[in-house]
């Protein structure tokens, strides 16, 4: 099971550059600062083989800071929300892990699906085995999660391992399978999603207050549903991968972290002019 975008989608190839239609995309913001969502790997960090490796893009975090003294920052990642703020580390700024099961900001936390924790510990075991069998396969153990990066090996056939953990995640009733790009996980079986965890910030007073348009950038497939809440209120931006023909919710890509750090500075000095 992965995620699936609702309303609108258009192939990532033909969708225009952030970078290239900048002008027209910061007039579409209107006046005000926007309220910010970003995905971390593969977004403001580069894919790396094991995701222990993986860092923001040089020179990023200075660019990140000054954002983050203009508009709501949140960040929305599949990795655990402590994982995420160390890697990070910008006062202020909300945070929410494991897919937005986790979510946490400066005086608040929302949890969900903390009941999947012992089917979790359960399968724990049985996970670490089947990466044990084959080199290059990382279990990645969460508090509301447990994935399987598979990006290391080409010893992998992906369906086969997406049989063997669905019927595991069968097993468990209060867990369910979704896909990622070279990584499956498991994780709680409420319907709750990266989208939801961005439609749950909007709705906190830090980002009513705020009133600009929300913009979210992400490149995986558990980032369609953010993209799809943010389609028709604000901008969706999908970095997209080399050989990437899906279909997104996004309005305008980019083709590498590194552009989303240009994107972040062009932005940052359009609100923050100095």
């Amino acid at each position: 099971m992965h995620a699936q975008a609702a309303g609108p989608t258009a192939p990532v190839r033909s969708l225009p550059s952030a970078l290239e239609k900048l002008p027209l995309l910061l007039e579409a913001l209107g006046p005000e600062p926007p309220r910010l969502f970003l995905d971390f790997d593969g977004t403001l960090s580069d894919i790396v083989d094991d995701p222990e490796d993986a860092a923001l893009v040089s020179g990023l975090g200075p660019v990140l800071e000054r954002l983050a003294t203009r508009m709501p920052l949140a960040f929305v990642s599949g990795r655990e929300t402590s994982d995420v703020e160390a890697r990070v580390r910008i006062k202020g700024a909300m945070f929410a892990g494991s897919h937005g099961l986790d979510i946490r900001g400066p005086g608040f936390t929302h949890r969900v699906g903390a009941e999947a924790s012992a089917a979790l510990s359960e399968l724990l075991p049985r996970l670490l085995a089947l990466a044990g069998d084959v080199p290059g396969l990382h279990v990645e153990e969460k508090a509301l999660g447990l994935a399987l990066h598979y990006r290391g090996t080409d010893e992998v056939n992906p369906v086969r391992l997406e049989e063997t953990l669905s019927r595991l995640a069968g097993e468990q009733p209060t867990l369910r399978l979704i896909r990622g790009k070279k990584v499956f996980e498991l994780r709680p079986a409420q319907s709750w999603n990266k989208g939801d965890a961005v439609r749950w910030l909007l709705d906190r007073p830090e980002f009513i207050r705020a009133g600009g348009r929300p913009i979210y950038i992400g490149d995986d497939l558990t980032d369609e549903d953010a993209l799809a809440v943010v389609r028709d209120r604000g901008i969706g931006i999908v970095v997209r991968g080399e050989n990437d023909d899906r279909e997104s919710a996004a309005h305008y890509a980019l083709a590498n972290p590194g552009e989303v750090a240009r994107f972040l500075e062009r932005l940052a000095t359009h609100v923050d002019p100095r």
